[in-house]
């Protein structure tokens, strides 16, 4: 049996100080664009996908999704639809790599060494263990401690140790993002989701909330607090917004904010 994810008191108690700062803080003015005029596009937007993820033999090729074989292209609410047959019980190697690797797909999409970097990270030993174990602290202790477990490393064993290198937050919290039961369309929501967190997602909180208590956010390297703002900001954006549009959740809010950044020139590729 797996043990439980203790954190130190004073990160429990940073984590909470960021949590009621993400609620209270000063936002500014237009933090969200229209979210409704942009949710159907945004979800339903084919990527292109490299042709790396179906050819050269690789044995997880055949997890990719249908459309990523036939037409080399992938939407979010393909890799959604990987993500709901993920068992309630405990999970094998084999679906977290299907998860994985569509994921990837999805988030390196026509970049020419998404292919690579997913071949590279499923030979490291410690990946399925480190996969499987964050998706149980997900769904048990949250979105928070599974974002801890996966950026941090024990030096000296004493506890999980859940980093895998060259698995870093911005594509380890799209696998959190899809895999998180929450985040699935028409799910109910009983907590803030696990959210993609990375470059582009970064500058907009630095947009949105220019005067937070938690400082500047950088390009890379979110402290677990920040995950904890970031993901608390964004659950509150989408209930202040939501007003008659019911279908407005978090993951909506992310994929404008992101799209806004992206057209705005404001960070450089999605990976990380």
């Amino acid at each position: 049996m797996n043990r439980p994810i203790l954190l130190a008191d004073d990160l429990v108690e940073r984590i909470h100080d960021a949590e009621e700062a993400a609620r209270d803080c000063h936002l500014a003015t237009e933090a969200l664009p229209a979210a409704g005029l942009w949710r159907d596009r945004e979800f339903q937007r084919s990527l292109r996908v490299s042709r790396g993820f179906i050819e050269g033999g690789e044995p997880w090729h055949d997890l990719v999704v249908e459309t990523v074989r036939r037409d080399t292209v992938i939407r979010r609410s393909d890799v959604f639809e990987v993500a709901s047959r993920l068992p309630s019980g405990a999970l094998d190697e084999q679906q977290a790599t299907e998860l994985l690797v569509n994921v990837n797909a999805w988030g390196y999409n026509d970049t020419g060494y998404g292919a690579w970097r997913t071949k590279e990270l499923l030979a490291q030993q410690c990946f399925p263990r480190s996969a499987t174990r964050a998706l149980d602290i997900l769904r048990t202790a949250g979105p928070v401690v599974a974002y801890y477990f996966l950026y941090n490393s024990a030096k000296d064993g004493s506890r999980d140790e859940g980093h895998v290198q060259g698995w870093g937050p911005a594509f380890f919290t799209k696998f959190l993002y899809f895999a998180d039961p929450e985040n699935q369309p028409r799910a109910v929501r009983s907590r803030p989701t696990a959210l993609i967190l990375d470059v582009y997602m970064a500058r907009a909180v630095n947009r949105i909330a220019p005067s937070k208590p938690l400082g500047h956010f950088r390009d890379n390297g979110w402290t677990t607090p920040q995950y904890a703002f970031y993901i608390t900001l964004l659950d509150r954006l989408a209930t202040e917004q939501r007003s008659s549009d019911n279908a407005l959740t978090p993951g909506i809010v992310e994929a404008v904010l992101f799209r806004r950044e992206l057209d705005s020139g404001n960070g450089g590729s999605r990976e990380g």
